[in-house]
């Protein structure tokens, strides 16, 4: 796996034995000011490589000062990207398969928040099984239009 790969997308807690990762990148729950490093889930600290192989589950079950919350199961995935901008001038985004629609959300999201793509692309790899695997890749990049993690306005 390629440093700052999740195996499963549905990482949502702090016990996730299912999301594997080899290098960094961040998310944790909304932020305003930043993320506190206690809020960022394991294996998603910044990175300049993120490929997601599952689907994003819709919602994520979060628990603060123990307080049990849900959150936007998406908002972990859309700040890993902001942290990683924060730290790498240049990301590449990579969604297989079921992942793509997903990939293809947090590009729209954080376009909304003023983070462009420079390069898209498609293409596939074999799975190891004889199979194929479809892919879609977008590079993104710090520009005019990025806005760093402590001066975002509050998610509504």
């Amino acid at each position: 796996m390629r440093k700052g790969s999740i195996d499963h997308a549905s990482s949502g807690s702090n016990n996730n034995s299912n999301s594997v990762a080899n290098g960094s990148a961040n998310a944790g729950g909304p932020s305003s000011a930043g993320t506190a490093a206690n809020d960022i889930i394991p294996g998603m600290e910044a990175t300049a490589f993120i490929c997601l192989t599952d689907v994003i589950l819709p919602v994520r079950h979060v628990v603060k000062d123990g307080v049990s919350t849900m959150e936007q199961g998406s908002d972990a995935y859309l700040d890993w990207i902001v942290r990683s901008l924060k730290e790498h001038e240049e990301i590449t985004l990579i969604g297989m398969e079921a992942a793509i629609p997903d990939i293809i959300a947090l590009v729209l999201r954080a376009g909304q928040q003023g983070i462009g793509y420079q390069e898209i692309r498609t293409f596939t790899t074999q799975d190891g099984f004889g199979g194929n695997k479809s892919c879609l890749q977008f590079r993104m990049r710090r520009g005019q239009g990025y806005i760093p993690l402590e001066k975002r306005p509050p998610r509504s």
